[in-house]
């Protein structure tokens, strides 16, 4: 494998480690500066920097077991490449056990860290006797879940607490599974379309199977940038998790609605309930941040939608033109992302116990004003990307007693989730936590409510 893969993870991480800089815009950033034929160079860099972001707290605590340096003591640079080497030797079989040690301590010497290279050569080599005697394996089964499943330990304990540890042990090696890329297809394609495109993308070597959920969801393995698969640039997928997608089939859309999304973008839901909403209806789609407005746009482009606006809004704020004009109110909203960490490994060590309560607050402030936008017998639908009581289901409670709204259950679709997440508690029929090792879907939490008509009695 070439230098520059390697190279290219290692200031990644470097960064991500020193600086706290979000390793999903860094990583798609470098992943893009490969270029398509480089496409060996591509996947390795990207399973690399994934696969020490996954297991950072696990490589150091074989760096403390193995060496006489515990990994705070060390030179980040020396640590970050001692980081890459064990995931490489334990996590990536096509890669030699040689090259992983060799180019380790290559790298070491580019850095310029030429006089730790026979440490970094020793560690390594100490890594691979371990791990073939079988004494490295056993010791990692009896590590706790926080450091075997590399998660802050308050986390474990969080969950622990309210799962219990079998169910919690569970629930972390779903997120350690290699996740498939899972799309929507454009649902205004016909049965007989959406087969030749699965055909078209299969030609192209990606591994294509139906989603778990919905008919017209597939996921992809073996496949690259999906970006690169046919079908991308005309518009006939969106690259979206079944549980995103499933956040907007709880509305039950009807043509013609009238549909805010109040914190749009990239633009996955939006896009999405612009299509169930046809011609005949609309979508506003607001973001807090400029910057992240066009991406909105590019995408209703991409994907032909002509029924979509884009608005600058900052959510928390109140927008009287938007009170009581909506059939639907979409409040996808800013959450700890811990339902996530499958796909963005880093969340885990950016989250803090205190951040949850903070963003359990703005979720009721951006409530607040998403109440009032539903107009008499309109539906609002509350979303995050996370796993915590304060930001879901007290939340959810919060809609109810504070803001007024029913609870209306979920549609039909919804019934065997709601049956298979039965181990956790019986859910009420309207809000749904879902979870990676019980739904195969993302961490991701569902509820719908509807204005009550005037006069209506709740």
């Amino acid at each position: 494998m070439p230098a520059d893969a390697r190279e290219q993870a290692f200031v990644l991480l470097l960064e991500n480690r020193e600086k706290g800089t979000f390793s999903s815009r860094l990583l798609q950033e470098a992943y893009d500066r490969f270029a398509a034929e480089d496409a060996a160079q591509r996947s390795f860099f990207k399973y690399l920097t994934e696969s020490v972001l996954e297991h950072r707290i696990l490589a150091d605590e074989i760096i403390r077991r193995v060496s006489t340096r515990p990994p705070e003591k060390l030179k980040p640079k020396i640590r970050v490449i001692l980081e890459m080497g064990i995931c490489q030797i334990l996590f990536m079989d096509a890669v030699p056990d040689h090259a992983a040690v060799n180019e380790s301590v290559q790298l070491a010497r580019r850095k310029g860290c030429a006089a730790l290279t026979g440490f970094v050569n020793g560690v390594l080599r100490r890594v691979i006797r371990k791990r073939d005697d079988g004494s490295l394996l056993r010791w990692m089964n009896g590590l706790a879940p926080s450091l075997r499943f590399s998660v802050p330990e308050w986390l474990c304990e969080m969950w622990e607490a309210r799962y219990g540890k079998e169910e919690t042990v569970r629930l972390l090696a779903a997120f350690d599974e290699k996740s498939p890329v899972t799309v929507r297809l454009d649902e205004r394609m016909g049965a007989d379309e959406m087969r030749a495109l699965t055909e078209r993308m299969r030609a192209k070597g990606a591994q294509v199977e139906a989603g778990r959920i919905l008919s017209y969801a597939r996921r992809l393995t073996d496949l690259g940038d999906p970006r690169r698969l046919p079908g991308y640039a005309e518009g006939s997928f969106y690259i979206q998790d079944e549980s995103a997608m499933l956040a907007v089939e709880a509305a039950e859309i009807s043509p013609g609605d009238r549909i805010l999304d109040l914190c749009a973008a990239p633009g996955g839901k939006a896009t999405h309930a612009a299509v169930k909403a046809g011609p005949g209806g609309h979508v506003t789609a607001c973001d807090l941040r400029e910057e992240r407005l066009p991406r909105i746009r590019e995408n209703a482009e991409r994907l032909s939608l002509d029924n979509l606006t884009v608005r600058q809004q900052d959510a928390a704020v109140h927008a009287a033109e938007f009170d009581a004009v909506f059939d639907v109110v979409l409040c996808d909203l800013p959450c700890s992302g811990l339902g996530i960490i499958g796909r963005k490994h880093d969340i885990r060590y950016r989250v803090c116990p205190g951040d949850i309560p903070a963003l359990a607050s703005l979720q009721r402030q951006i409530l607040k004003n998403a109440a009032a936008y539903v107009r008499p017998g309109g539906q609002l639908i509350y979303s995050t990307c996370t796993i915590t009581a304060p930001e879901n289901e007290d939340n959810a409670d919060y809609i109810v007693k504070e803001l007024g709204l029913t609870p209306l259950a979920l549609p039909p679709v919804f019934a065997p989730l709601l049956q298979a997440g039965a181990a956790e508690g019986d859910h009420p029929s309207h809000r749904i936590q879902l979870l990676p090792h019980v739904h195969g879907t993302d961490g991701f939490f569902i509820a719908r409510f509807r204005r009550p008509l005037q006069g209506e009695k709740t």
